[in-house]
């Protein structure tokens, strides 16, 4: 019993008369009968601090993983039930597309505020894109039950920021042109299709993915690389968090394009 040795001390302590045996015995039942009780309150406080910090652990509450979970976890037109402890949950799961719509999510502490970013998939082509204004009012109003208390949760979910550039292909003469021409479409799809969500764009990723990809190719340079318009050396932020070509595609014609690249042998 911790409790007990610390209220006799204190209580010799405070009356040295206490040394007699007989009286020592008396103080002693009734430090005995206050340590129980002290003893049995705080190990009820170890025990819910113990049980508050592993739902915290568990959950995540206020760091990225909670909130992107509960992105991820989304169900357009679907209700929630609660659980015995009033926590909200789908009673059924699902992988259908046109249900479960939050595609890719990513949650970002701002000077201004807490940001979370939302794309779903466009089924027509397989990219991200837009929520619609319904499927946006919806998530927001059901993100509204994972917000803590005092921290607003700002809801982007906006159209992809559209990529120009113009780019120089060295290739081995070796190698058939219009294979590599073809490939270098697929492989731009690819990259687009991969790129992290809500990652920076980097002009010598792209330059580094087509040389790794596509045989033949011995050199890829990026110049005059814009965003919105705006154009940038080096690497951007994507607001948006994700990326669209800008269009057409000028892949080595004589006709210029909002994304125009050619092609020259080693």
């Amino acid at each position: 019993m911790s409790s007990f040795n610390t209220i006799m001390s204190n209580i010799q302590a405070a009356m040295s008369e206490l040394s007699n045996t007989s009286v020592s015995a008396l103080f002693a039942k009734f430090a005995e009968a206050c340590g129980q009780v002290i003893d049995t309150v705080l190990a009820e406080i170890s025990n819910t601090q113990t049980i508050i910090t592993n739902i915290i652990t568990t959950q995540n509450y206020g760091k990225s993983n909670y909130y992107i979970n509960a992105a991820l976890a989304f169900q357009y037109g679907k209700d929630l039930s609660t659980d015995a402890n009033g926590n909200y949950y789908y009673p059924t799961t699902t992988t259908d597309p046109t249900i479960k719509i939050i595609t890719q999510a990513a949650f970002v502490n701002t000077n201004t505020g807490l940001v979370l970013k939302v794309a779903t998939t466009d089924p027509s082509t397989g990219l991200l894109t837009a929520l619609s204004g319904s499927q946006l009012s919806a998530f927001q109003t059901y993100m509204q039950l994972f917000e803590i208390p005092g921290l607003p949760l700002l809801i982007v979910s906006n159209t992809g920021n559209t990529l120009a550039f113009n780019m120089t292909i060295t290739y081995n003469a070796a190698y058939n042109l219009q294979n590599i021409q073809s490939l270098i479409l697929t492989w731009l799809n690819n990259f687009q299709s991969s790129f992290t969500f809500n990652g920076t764009f980097y002009n010598y990723q792209l330059e580094s993915y087509l040389v790794q990809n596509v045989p033949g190719v011995v050199d890829v340079y990026l110049f005059s690389t814009t965003i919105d318009g705006v154009g940038f050396a080096g690497n951007t932020i994507l607001d948006s968090g994700y990326f669209n070509y800008a269009s057409p595609i000028n892949n080595g014609s004589s006709t210029p394009g909002n994304i125009n690249i050619t092609y020259q042998t080693q």
